[in-house]
């Protein structure tokens, strides 16, 4: 037992012990001084330090347990999603921008269905990696796909997937034509997530299951924990080389 544990188990057992002896002196005589039964105050006074003793036990043994219980159980899942590489979450996934990290990434994997917005917001920044000879890949559903159909057929998305995809390669084409450093990529996945993958963490943006549109969260998963390699090893097997 713990020191200062060891000083406060005393303490309630010294109340407890002068409790019972106040109430059996309180008990064994009678005495009366200025109209007060100094026997009655004598008990009153040792049922008061046994209550006062056995509530604190009381306490210590049920209460402080349960408190540490609780206090433990939220250390071990704040630690959970540590070790897991949780490191970051927002609730609206439009306000994710990492420029910094994203200009200074050897590899941005950007994985989509077939939407050209992170390519149209990010011109200057992509530019400027292609600039510093930094790999740039964008991965797409093909528009001849099974997936491209069923998102169609699904009606789950806003736009016009064909139109979309036609804006997205013209972009490209048009913005970063002849370089070897931006990456059209196609898939044939219906995607669970999309992603934003570099070197150093992973943003996943969340789909909804419902048709319609809504604001969906995002959450970053850094390197080298198990949540990261599981994104990059699903990433590297829709066809994206050359991940480290």
């Amino acid at each position: 037992m713990k020191p200062d544990k060891l000083v406060t188990v005393v303490a309630q057992q010294k109340l407890i012990i002068i409790g019972l002896l106040l109430i059996l002196i309180g008990n064994g005589f009678q005495f009366t001084f200025l109209k007060v039964q100094i026997d009655a105050v004598v008990a009153n006074i040792g049922a008061l330090f046994l209550f006062v003793g056995t509530i604190e036990w009381v306490f210590d043994e049920t209460a402080r347990r349960e408190l540490v219980y609780e206090l433990f159980r939220s250390i071990r899942g704040d630690d959970r999603l540590h070790r897991n590489g949780l490191i970051d979450c927002v609730i609206n996934s439009r306000e994710v921008i990492e420029e910094e990290e994203w200009i200074k990434a050897k590899t941005l994997v950007i994985g989509i269905h077939y939407s050209p917005r992170f390519v149209e917001d990010n011109i200057d920044l992509i530019k400027e990696r292609t600039k510093n000879k930094r790999r740039t890949v964008i991965c797409y559903v093909g528009v001849s796909t099974a997936a491209s159909e069923y998102l169609k057929n699904s009606a789950s998305g806003l736009s016009d997937i064909d139109a979309s995809i036609t804006k997205l390669k013209s972009l490209v084409q048009t913005q970063f034509s002849g370089s070897h450093y931006v990456e059209l990529i196609e898939h044939d996945r219906v995607l669970r997530y999309m992603f934003i993958y570099t070197e150093s963490s992973i943003w996943i943006k969340f789909f909804t299951n419902a048709k319609g549109h809504a604001i969906v969260p995002a959450m970053r998963i850094r390197a080298a924990t198990p949540l990261f390699d599981f994104f990059k090893n699903d990433i590297r097997n829709i066809g994206v080389g050359g991940l480290k």
